[in-house]
């Protein structure tokens, strides 16, 4: 073999080498369903999903079914069983200068049913629901939400307060009342939230200043007009 010919040879190996790392630089990444293929699910029932993983011709079977099980647990994250599992290939053809190669096409599908926590879930408690004709004014201190349901209130503490966020409209809300020891007046207290309200009570109920407190928060909703309940 002359010095032409091996250098012919090489290019041959490396063009090859080449070829090699641009199919794997194109092989189908983990990503939603597009033009180089991915994985999509839609909900078929309760706490059920099925999985379509489909990938070009230079992306393994073992791959796709990679994705298709990190996809059910991104989808149930408590774990899952799988209902019903299939494997396939559909094929494409690859036009190279004066060849045609067919290459696979990996295709899965999965059915899974989403195993629900060991932890006992517990009923969500029945609150009252107060409706009233204005909204609630808004601010936070220190990562601790609290409302108003005069704007002059929270204006004030808002204003007093430093750190304290401007304050904001909103039309709903959670609130309870307490009695305060020193005046006996009942007044309302209120937050954005049920939880952030709740966090309200929890420390009202360690404080000796208030009484009368509720078991829980009630939802604070503003009447659409002044005209009465719905």
């Amino acid at each position: 073999m002359d010095f032409s010919e091996k250098k012919t040879q090489a290019r041959i190996v490396l063009k090859r080498v080449t070829i090699l790392a641009a199919l794997a630089s194109c092989a189908t990444p983990y990503q939603r369903m597009g033009f180089m293929g991915g994985y999509s699910d839609r909900k078929i029932g309760p706490m059920t999903h099925s999985i379509d993983v489909q990938v070009n011709g230079y992306t393994s079977a073992g791959t796709a079914l990679e994705y298709a099980y990190r996809r059910a647990g991104e989808l149930c994250p408590d774990g899952y069983v799988v209902l019903n599992a299939l494997a396939d290939k559909s094929s494409t053809a690859i036009v190279n200068g004066n060849t045609v190669n067919e290459i696979d096409k990996p295709e899965v599908a999965l059915i899974v049913q989403c195993k629900e926590q060991e932890i006992v879930k517990s009923v969500a408690p029945r609150r009252d629901i107060v409706r009233g004709s204005n909204a609630l004014y808004c601010t936070s201190v220190a990562d601790i939400e609290t409302c108003y349901v005069t704007n002059e209130g929270c204006d004030q503490l808002a204003t007093s307060t430093p750190g304290a966020k401007p304050c904001r409209e909103q039309t709903s809300g959670a609130c309870f009342q307490e009695t305060v020891i020193v005046s006996d007046a009942r007044v309302p207290v209120c937050a954005p939230t049920i939880d952030d309200c709740e966090q309200l009570l929890s420390a009202a109920r360690n404080s000796a200043d208030v009484a009368d407190l509720p078991d829980r928060c009630s939802i604070y909703r503003q009447r659409a007009d002044e005209g009465g309940d719905e």
